[in-house]
């Protein structure tokens, strides 16, 4: 029996391939081929059983990818040893396990994987006849452009300066230290790479949208790919985030994330609104965080653009209501403005009126003096 290790690494259409095999599972059987059913993610409940990530999170010691594994009893040369005899008993000739987090393994992880794949022969009573490891070269500034918005999307980045030379370092290093670790090991391991963006026998350039049969008639054969569906060939699982979104979610860390997916800051709410549509604006906030902090579900996301529609609405109903009110407060404003004005007006008229009676008064007092300075002037 053959072991056949589809070791990705991210974002070289990993998901798409594990998708494509999870669904042809039966084919596979019939073609000799068992690609045995994974565990379940917690951060991505709709990968279900396409994986193997438990063969990689079981000899690294941490939670790959921030997943969450449900609790796995048995050791892990157990499981494989199952999976072998679950082969054996379905008449295949090959095991095919996939995972993209044994890509990322240290060279302690791997020779613990190593020594997992030998205990679990002798636990099923089966020899490896021979192990194949299937990993896809990209180039390094392409792929690190391709996990960015992911990067970003988890809250963990608030600027292209930030992430961008990081993983293309990473990936530089990781496709120098793959081939070298592997070599190193007991068991011989025969590496068959692919590369990304060109054709791995001719050489020449070719679309990547294509990879995944180019994948596939490597690993499977011509003779396998030929009876497929030309509409699964053509899956594609996830897309790539809009440079426009991106942008948005990278205005939104500044914002509220510190660098390196702290705790956000507390949100500001504008002043001058009602309560109850700050109390919108908060629940909006509050939701896109969770929302750009889902971690590399695409579809998850959009599964919630329907409560985050809900909520624009929402908000929408209330900015208007709220500019309903500022209307309303600003005409009763200029109503009140202009009852000040007639006031002025009559206060102005009143201040004149009391000038001209003063002056009146002021003359009438004048003419009663002289009238009795006259008077006494003629007294007898």
């Amino acid at each position: 029996m053959k072991l056949l290790l589809h070791i990705g690494p991210p974002k070289t259409a990993t998901t798409t391939i594990q998708e494509i095999l999870s669904s042809l599972r039966p084919d596979l059987l019939a073609a000799g081929v068992f690609y045995p059913e994974g565990r379940v993610l917690s951060h991505a409940p709709s990968l279900r059983s396409i994986q193997h990530i438990q063969v990689a999170f079981l000899v690294s010691g941490e939670n790959l990818n921030n997943a969450r594994i449900e609790e796995i009893e048995e050791p892990l040369h157990v499981e494989i040893g199952d999976w072998i005899l679950a082969a054996r008993a379905s008449n295949c000739s090959a095991l095919l396990l996939s995972t993209e987090a044994m890509a990322e393994l240290s060279a302690e992880a791997w020779v613990k994987l190593d020594s997992a794949f030998t205990q679990a022969e002798e636990y099923a009573g089966i020899e490896f006849e021979e192990i194949e490891v299937f990993y896809t070269r990209r180039d390094p500034e392409a792929q690190a452009k391709s996990v960015y918005p992911q990067l970003v999307q988890l809250g963990s980045c608030a600027s292209v300066d930030e992430g961008m030379p990081l993983f293309v370092e990473h990936y530089e290093r990781l496709y120098e230290s793959i081939e070298g670790i592997l070599a190193s090991l007991p068991k011989n391991y025969e590496i068959r790479s692919i590369n990304f963006e060109t054709d791995s026998i001719e050489g020449e350039p070719s679309d990547p949208k294509g990879f995944t049969e180019r994948w596939l008639r490597m690993v499977l054969g011509d003779d396998f790919v030929d009876t497929m569906d030309a509409e699964l060939l053509s899956l594609r699982r996830n897309e790539r985030i809009s440079d426009e979104r991106v942008e948005e979610i990278l205005a939104f860390n500044r914002l509220n994330l510190p660098p390196g997916n702290s705790e956000p800051k507390p949100f500001a709410l504008s002043h001058g609104v009602t309560d109850e549509l700050g109390r919108a604006r908060e629940r909006f906030s509050i939701f896109m965080l969770q929302n750009h902090r889902v971690h590399g579900s695409y579809k998850q996301i959009r599964s919630l653009s329907a409560q985050n529609d809900e909520l624009r609405s929402m908000i929408e109903k209330l900015e208007d209501r709220s500019r309903e009110l500022d209307a309303v407060r600003a005409t009763e404003i200029r109503i009140l403005s202009a009852q000040n004005d007639e006031m002025r007006s009559m206060i102005e008229k009143l201040e004149d009126r009391s000038r001209e009676l003063d002056a009146v008064r002021a003359t009438k007092s004048w003419r009663y003096t002289q009238w009795a300075r006259r008077l006494w002037a003629r007294r007898p």
